[in-house]
């Protein structure tokens, strides 16, 4: 889907871009997406700000229409920095929902598709960046070693008021799409910089609850991933409410995240990638105890054989766990089943 398709079906509202002086053509964009942070955003922008290049850069700032002052905040920044800032102020009647809950996805894709740099960075509005030379960094070895297309940083988090070091281990072999689709995501939106290399993105992505690893994945189909051993940013995490459930949430909607990109590399002919990911989908039904009901079950399994993989394997699991009489419609379900496996043998 390319920009004028994308806003044909999704963009009810026009979004307003804020008036700026930006008319050269940047070597790299950085994308940041805000929805009521009013107590980050100043910190986001600042780390931005900052940084030390010997290229040009421009800011690209989703505002989503927030009602607690970070709209007003954005807008003061762009008034300051009309050579730095592109502001987008976004309707609320444009937001995309997945699996039936709001997500900041217009916000996300529209910035992206409106990106006119080489190469492309991101940055939530709750995150920042601690290194004034990340940038500097990430593009030097981008423009040296044309055969990769990604490449990423070490974070701190910040929980509360604590400042930790990343527990997320990057694995040895990261710089191949098959070490991304089996380990799942263990590059953070703040550290990333990527080529400008993707135009148009599949239907499949505007499904998925996770959009920077779906991203991350079609980079990795043209080219390598790069790890820079540094820390360079801070990620906030539970901002808000802490859930116990985090976890389990977060396992949840990789497991959607992957089913998605199982129908896109699929459709594809991808095999080696697509039984990585159908194998992650299905060990997660192994994994969990959490079962899901048909409508939840639809949202991850898009392609139908990995549908029949999945239901076959959860017949099973909740023949063994006895859980059939608790099932919310169960009879569907199994209706759903056997007409896969019909269809299976004609």
């Amino acid at each position: 889907m390319n920009f004028e398709d994308f806003k044909n079906s999704y963009q009810k509202k026009s979004v307003i871009e804020y008036q700026n002086d930006i008319t050269i053509t940047p070597l790299l964009s950085i994308c940041i997406q805000t929805y009521n942070q009013v107590k980050f955003i100043k910190e986001c922008l600042d780390g931005i700000l900052m940084q030390q290049t010997n290229f040009d850069f421009e800011i690209l700032l989703g505002e989503d229409a927030s009602i607690d002052g970070t709209r007003e905040i954005c807008m003061e920044y762009a008034k300051r920095h009309p050579d730095k800032i592109r502001l987008f102020l976004h309707n609320r009647e444009n937001n995309i929902s997945i699996s039936g809950s709001p997500t900041g996805r217009f916000n996300f894709l529209y910035n992206l598709y409106s990106t006119k740099g080489k190469y492309i960075a991101l940055c939530e509005g709750d995150d920042y960046w601690t290194d004034p030379l990340k940038l500097q960094k990430q593009v030097d070895f981008l423009e040296a070693n044309p055969e990769y297309v990604i490449c990423f940083t070490d974070t701190k988090i910040q929980i509360g008021g604590s400042l930790i070091n990343n527990n997320l281990i990057v694995p040895k072999n990261y710089e191949a799409i098959e070490t991304l689709a089996s380990v799942g995501n263990y590059i953070h939106t703040p550290t990333v910089v990527f080529k400008n290399i993707v135009k148009e993105f599949p239907s499949q992505l505007y499904l998925s609850p996770i959009g920077d690893y779906f991203i991350y994945m079609l980079l990795a189909e043209k080219g390598k991933i790069h790890f820079i051993n540094e820390y360079t940013t801070v990620y906030r995490k539970n901002v808000g409410t802490f859930s116990s459930l985090e976890d389990n949430i977060q396992y949840q909607k990789m497991t959607t995240c992957r089913a998605q990109l199982y129908d896109y590399f699929n459709n594809k002919n991808n095999i080696i990638i697509t039984e990585t990911l159908k194998s992650k989908v299905i060990q997660y039904f192994r994994d969990t105890d959490k079962i899901f009901n048909l409508n939840e079950i639809r949202i991850i399994t898009k392609n139908e054989e990995l549908t029949l993989a999945v239901l076959e394997y959860f017949y099973l699991y909740s023949k063994q766990k006895q859980y059939l009489n608790s099932i919310s419609s169960w009879d569907l379900v199994k209706i759903f089943i056997q007409r896969l496996l019909k269809k299976n043998k004609d």
